[in-house]
């Protein structure tokens, strides 16, 4: 772990006050209680992160240290920053946002990887995966220095959300179907080993920069009962150096549940990262009630986190938690306390 790192998440709530943390940044007492209470509950663990989409690159327009600030000051070691190929064709200014946020984030010792491949297009349009890779090399190749390169790759390659209406190619053979679509060789199936084809294929375009992918909580369980042929952990750290296991429950007991055989079955180390739900009303993220930790408030997500961190902690495949997504985390840190 970072010594830089691992020294300021171990800062108590009077040595972050003497830094100036209160000065440079709104942040009240109960927010530096708060985040403090989160850090001492992580500082243990290799690496904590959390994903960052346009909504908040949007809404930290100009204010990019503010933001970088709060990544910090939530003990959040790892950055999943999404990239819009799109706007970085269209907009000559959005490359710059995004040189300006990594480097806030790199001056504070944070690791950033570009949060990629996770539209159908993915699937969909032929050579996509290799002129994705091709636009990051661009970007790193082009950076000044290294503070405003990405550190990392972050996959959010998802089968399972190409489902019935959504915008997908007539033709495009396949559409996810949790009824109908389970069995070998059916197009559950065919979507899990497609995806293998995509994993393989960015491995080799990533050249010597790490890679993580995101999957869902039960594609291990459906291989493991003979609904999928493929879509084990070990099947998907075969081709990545890290697992995001997307666990969106409200109950320390749920998310260790979903997670369990994961990291029992895991071959290797510090591999496995466990992320819960912290936004609220996200497309494809199940209702808020049973998926999101915002629900029930900043001091039972807590809790939660705790019963998650304590009963992990043994199983040696265990890396650590990540937050999905920080807007949510930042919304329910800032939240008045419940009565």
């Amino acid at each position: 772990m970072n010594i830089f790192l691992s020294i300021f998440r171990n800062l108590s709530l009077f040595s972050l006050l003497l830094l100036g943390f209160s000065e440079a940044a709104p942040f009240s007492e109960l927010q530096l209680k708060r985040a403090g209470e989160l850090r001492e509950l992580t500082k243990d663990l290799t690496e904590v992160g959390t994903y960052i989409y346009s909504r908040t690159v949007d809404a930290y327009a100009g204010k990019y240290d503010l933001m970088a600030e709060k990544v910090q000051i939530l003990g959040i070691t790892n950055v999943y920053l999404s990239f819009s190929l799109k706007k970085n064709e269209q907009d000559p200014l959005y490359s710059e946002k995004i040189r300006t946020i990594l480097q806030e984030l790199h001056k504070r010792k944070i690791s950033v990887s570009v949060e990629t491949l996770n539209d159908p297009e993915t699937y969909t349009v032929k050579g996509y995966v290799e002129s994705t890779f091709q636009t990051i090399r661009n970007f790193n190749e082009s950076a000044v220095d290294s503070s405003s390169k990405f550190d990392a790759i972050s996959l959010d390659v998802e089968p399972h959300t190409l489902k019935e209406g959504r915008s997908l190619p007539k033709e495009y053979p396949f559409r996810w179907n949790s009824e109908t679509g389970n069995g070998p060789g059916k197009a559950n199936d065919l979507l899990m080993i497609e995806t293998f084809s995509i994993l393989k294929r960015a491995r080799k375009e990533a050249g010597s920069l790490k890679i993580s992918e995101a999957v869902a909580a039960f594609f291990h369980e459906r291989v493991e009962k003979g609904l999928l042929t493929v879509g084990k952990i070990n099947d998907f750290l075969a081709e990545v150096d890290t697992v995001h296991v997307m666990s969106y429950f409200t109950t320390g007991e749920k998310i260790v549940e979903s997670v369990d055989e994961e990291l029992r079955a895991a071959s290797r180390e510090k591999s496995i990262l466990v992320c819960v739900k912290t936004s609220l009303n996200t497309v494809n993220g199940g209702s808020n009630e049973a998926s999101s930790l915002s629900v029930g408030g900043w001091d039972s997500a807590v809790a939660v986190m705790k019963q998650v961190i304590t009963t992990l902690k043994p199983y040696p495949s265990f890396r650590g938690v990540g937050y999905f997504e920080f807007q949510g985390l930042v919304d329910l840190w800032e939240s008045e306390a419940k009565k």
